[in-house]
């Protein structure tokens, strides 16, 4: 007799993907707040490199976003092409408001004065530093205007959408993956073959050249993984995905640190490593691990309350923690790998207080959400 598969209840696999939130909002607080020390070139401490290695970890974190609305766009039953030209149009709308609000907020907390067109101008540029997370939210813009052509192939014609998916993959990740053989290649002869991590190697044949392709890449994934968990999801894949994860770290770390010496500063081993081979083994192998995790007891309801509220503490984090970080900075403690986790626990729970209070509000709620659950 012929024996049903296992029915996965529903709850459960989005107790993963909330999981897998929660890791990833706290991988980008402790990114961008990296008070422990990760600048082994520029201080010559040895202490830098272990934190260097840890962050090797830290280029999954937006990744994982991006991931992850693949996973629940793509696999929704439908698509209302109204509600997602009106979901377009409010991310535009929040890279604006949140632009003038963080200007603002940060000019004000570090005593500088800026005008209005000065404003106007750094919102456009993304000035680095202070609202150049927003990126993620133009990102997405770009994947929205794509995603009802995708959403369509996707359904109805899956060859269409995997030649699309793999002419990306090869010239996004594998652009990168380019660069970085001949920058090992440089480094190993000692001959100048490279110097960028992420030069266009297609010239103008890389249609997505400038426009973030690789979280393209990220998004489709998603879509894809996710409607394949039943036969992704076996002991066997869980225990490559605990060691992929390491590897990928221990590789990315032998590449970051002669790249490092080679440039003459710290490589920046987060943003700079988003299209690497290594993040996409990582953000594929947090998926698998994450998808046994079931939501139970107080750390469940807080993992839950952190994943609903990820967007609004995305755009709030940089606020908040460039206004505490200088009464952290007294104390040695906080430049500790521990130290620096209790501060991105600090940034995350004032974050949560700050959005529950603004909620409480009439008409402040929308500017923390987008809507992104599946209906």
């Amino acid at each position: 007799m012929q024996q049903n598969p296992p029915v996965v209840k529903k709850h459960q696999t989005y107790d993963g993907l909330d999981l897998m939130k929660a890791i990833a909002i706290y991988f980008v607080l402790i990114y961008h707040f990296p008070i422990m020390e990760v600048d082994f070139i520029g201080t010559g401490k040895t202490g830098a490199y272990s934190n260097f290695f840890i962050f090797s970890i830290f280029s999954t974190c937006v990744p994982i976003f991006f991931f992850i609305n693949g996973a629940l766009l793509f696999n929704k039953p439908g698509l209302s092409l109204k509600a997602h030209v009106s979901k377009i149009l409010k991310t535009v709308i929040l890279v604006i408001i949140w632009g003038f609000i963080t200007m603002i907020s940060l000019s004000l907390i570090n005593g500088e004065s800026i005008s209005v067109s000065g404003i106007i101008k750094d919102i456009y540029t993304l000035k680095t530093g202070w609202v150049n997370h927003l990126w993620f939210l133009e990102a997405l813009v770009v994947i929205y205007i794509f995603f009802p052509l995708l959403f369509l192939a996707f359904k109805t014609k899956k060859s269409y959408f995997f030649f699309f998916f793999a002419c990306l993959m090869i010239l996004s990740f594998g652009n990168t993956f380019i660069g970085l053989l001949l920058n090992v290649a440089s480094t190993v002869s000692g001959k100048f073959l490279n110097t960028y991590f992420f030069l266009n190697y297609f010239g103008g044949f890389n249609a997505f050249s400038g426009i973030y392709g690789f979280s393209i890449g990220y998004f489709m994934l998603g879509g894809i993984v996710f409607s394949m968990k039943d036969s992704i999801l076996t002991n066997r894949n869980r225990i490559l995905s605990f060691i992929a994860i390491p590897v990928s770290m221990v590789l990315l770390f032998s590449y970051g640190v002669p790249i490092s010496f080679r440039q003459g500063e710290t490589w920046d081993i987060g943003f700079e490593a988003f299209d690497s081979v290594f993040a996409l083994v990582m953000v594929v192998s947090i998926f698998i691990l994450s998808m046994q995790y079931n939501n139970r007891g107080l750390s469940g309801k807080i993992i839950r309350h952190v994943s609903k509220n990820t967007l609004g503490i995305y755009l709030l984090h940089r606020i908040v923690g460039a206004l505490i970080k200088p009464f952290f900075m007294e104390f040695s403690f906080f430049s500790t790998f521990i130290g620096g986790m209790v501060f991105t626990g600090a940034v995350l729970f004032l974050c949560l207080l700050i959005i529950y209070i603004m909620k409480k509000i009439p008409y402040f709620n929308y500017l923390f959400s987008l809507k992104l659950k599946l209906a």
